[in-house]
Order: structure tokens, then C-alpha cells, then sequence
């Protein structure tokens, strides 16, 4: 017959069944409160916020500061993950969200993909309107467009422009002009960092124009043109004419009816008066408009438009500024893209039916 266990014995298996249970208790509770003190602040939040991690920051001060900007639940449980999961934090600026889980921000601060050091690559097509570059700008960086469009348009920052850069004149607020900076911003393909500011772009942009004038600047300030009307005839070209090789062609054309004070009579102006894509079929009501940017209908005068109607290429500025010297006063294109020109009104109209009745009109 077994004897029975000393009473002490049987305490001390109670109470080590306990502290296991009380073990298992707090191992669950704590699971629990980890994966909720891990997981996403917010996880429909579609938005991001720039946090940045100073240089000399530890652990514990970046765990404070992104529990403070509500990126994380907790910065205690922030520390922990990180001491188990041993991970370094780089200095920088990140792209950080409310919908990241603590992994997802951890992993992002040690992948040292910081703005400053992620570029994207922006293409800004020649030929296209500021609203257009605006937009592009808007789409890349997260920026509104509207914000965009303001900044385009503050009159404070475009004076502080024209002190920095010897081709932006009191030119461009003239009353009548829809947007101060059209015409200027060169277009081109630019690398800037994702943190990059509108104020930046601009600059860079304007920098680039500065550049691919400055080999031109002697003759431009020994014209009869200034460099806003250079622009705007540049400008014209650009939508007007597809062709390079052409280009020099309409550019003297253009000259042609400045010096004898007949209207330019380009449809592109139309367009931009209105605001009308150029694919769009004109209306006679529209050719009729009245603005200081159309050079078409009954109210067109001799002369430039007001300003710039798009960014112009350096193909077309050279083309303005090098013109081909000749006594035609008329062009016209085919469907193909075929260019004609002609000196008189009769020969002009002459060459539009032939283009008519061959099929070759282009409407």
C-alpha cells in the first residue's frame, strides 16, 4: 500500500501548476497585445506622411517620436520587436503611413530608401501647356494640382524669379496673361529626389531654360524682339509646325506678316484662348473669340499674342532665333504632314483645293 505524499509536495505542484498557467495566461495576453500594438494605426488610411529619423537618433527616441506622429500604437512594443528582431534605423526622410504595420515601418526605415536618396525620373513634353505640366507635377510627387497652379501663380515668388534670372521679365504679368511662368519652363526629362519641392522643380526647370538661351543672349538683346516676345513666337512654331527642317520655314513666315502687320492667323492661338485640346474642331464662334491671345477672326489684330501659348522645344526656339530669310507670307500642311508655302492669298487658297480634291485636306 502506497503512502500517501507529504502535504508539502502536493503545494508545491499546485503551485508550480499555477505560475504555468498564470505563464500560458500572460504568454497569450501578451501575444495579443502585440499583435494589436503591431498592426496598422489605421489600415484604410490612403495617405503618407514624411517622418524623419535625425542622425544620432537611437531606438527609443525614434519609437517616441512615430507613437507621437500616430504612425505607431505603441513605442514599448516598437522597442521590443526591435530588440528581438535586431533591425538597424538609418537617418533620412521616409514615406511612412498609418495603414503600415510596425514591420512594414521598420523594414521601410532600415531599407535606407530615404527621399533623399530615391530619384524619379519626370519627362515634361515640349509642346504642352503649363495646366499640363502642373498636372504632371501633381501626379509624380502626390501634390494637388490646384497647389500646384498657386504656387505657378504667386506673385511674390515670380518677382523673387525675375531678379534670378535675366530672361524672366515684367513681361509676364501683363494683363490678359493667363499663367506668368508659361513658355518658360523648359521641357525636358529631369531626375529630382521624391522629396523634392515645387519651388525646386521650378527652379531647375528655369535653370535649364537659362542654359539653352544663354548662347542666343546676344542676339536676342540686339533685336528688335524682347525675350517674352521671342518665346511666344517660339511657342507657335512649336504647335504649329511637327517638322524641324519647317520650322525655320513658318519662323520666317512669321516674321514676314509682323513686318508687313498682318495677322498670324494660327489656329493654335484659338486653342489656347478658348482653352480647347488642339485635336478639337474649332467652331466659328471660337475663331471669333475675342482675346489678346487669338491672332485669327474678326477680332485678330497684327502683332504677337500677349504671351507664350506652350513650352517651346530648343528646335523651335533656334528656329526663331535663326529664321529662314525669304518673301513667303502663307504655309499650309497636308494630312501627311507635308508643308507648302505660298506669297499670295489667291495662291494660298489655289493650293487648298488641290489639297481638297486629291483627298489630302486636312480638315
Amino acid at each position: 500500500m502506497d503512502k500517501p505524499k507529504p502535504k508539502i509536495d502536493i503545494i508545491i505542484q499546485r503551485v508550480l501548476l499555477a505560475v504555468f498557467g498564470i505563464g500560458i495566461i500572460l504568454l497569450i495576453a501578451f501575444t495579443g497585445l502585440s499583435i494589436y500594438f503591431l498592426s496598422p494605426v489605421n489600415s484604410n488610411y490612403e495617405g503618407y506622411v514624411e517622418f524623419r529619423v535625425e542622425q544620432g537618433w537611437g531606438r527609443s527616441r525614434i519609437a517616441d517620436e512615430l507613437q507621437e506622429a500616430g504612425l505607431i500604437r505603441s513605442s514599448f512594443f516598437f522597442r521590443v520587436f526591435m530588440v528581438v528582431n535586431n533591425r538597424n534605423l538609418y537617418a533620412g526622410t521616409y514615406r511612412l503611413s498609418q495603414s503600415m504595420s510596425v514591420y512594414d515601418i521598420i523594414r521601410e526605415i532600415n531599407s535606407m530608401n530615404s527621399l533623399e536618396n530615391v530619384t524619379i525620373n519626370v519627362t515634361f513634353v515640349e509642346g504642352r501647356r503649363l495646366v499640363d505640366y502642373a498636372r504632371v507635377i501633381a501626379d509624380r510627387f502626390e501634390f494637388e494640382e490646384e497647389e500646384v497652379i498657386a504656387r505657378l501663380n504667386d506673385r511674390e515668388f515670380l518677382e523673387e524669379l525675375i531678379e534670378r534670372y535675366w530672361f524672366l521679365t515684367e513681361d509676364i504679368f501683363q494683363e490678359g496673361i493667363k499663367y506668368p511662368l508659361e513658355g518658360y519652363l523648359f521641357p525636358d526629362t529631369y531626375n529630382f529626389r521624391m522629396d523634392v519641392t515645387i519651388d525646386d522643380i521650378v527652379h531647375v526647370m528655369l535653370r535649364t531654360m537659362e542654359n539653352r538661351l544663354e548662347i542666343f543672349r546676344n542676339d536676342i538683346e540686339l533685336s528688335n524682339y524682347t525675350i517674352h516676345e521671342f518665346l511666344t513666337l517660339a511657342s507657335l512654331i512649336e504647335l504649329e509646325v511637327p517638322s524641324r527642317g519647317d520650322r525655320v520655314m513658318v519662323s520666317g513666315i512669321l516674321y514676314n506678316r509682323l513686318r508687313q502687320n498682318i495677322p498670324l492667323g494660327l489656329c493654335v492661338t484659338v486653342h489656347y484662348a478658348v482653352g480647347t485640346p488642339l485635336s478639337e474642331p474649332l467652331t466659328n464662334a471660337q475663331i471669333n473669340t475675342c482675346s489678346p491671345f487669338n491672332t485669327r477672326g474678326v477680332c485678330a489684330v497684327p502683332g504677337l499674342p500677349i504671351g507664350p501659348i506652350a513650352s517651346p522645344s530648343l528646335a523651335s526656339i533656334t528656329a526663331v532665333i535663326e529664321p529662314e530669310e525669304h518673301d513667303y507670307l502663307f504655309f499650309v500642311s497636308d494630312r501627311n504632314g507635308v508643308m507648302y508655302y505660298r506669297r499670295t492669298y489667291a495662291e494660298h487658297n489655289q493650293i487648298i483645293r488641290e489639297l481638297r480634291a486629291a483627298g489630302l485636306w486636312l480638315e
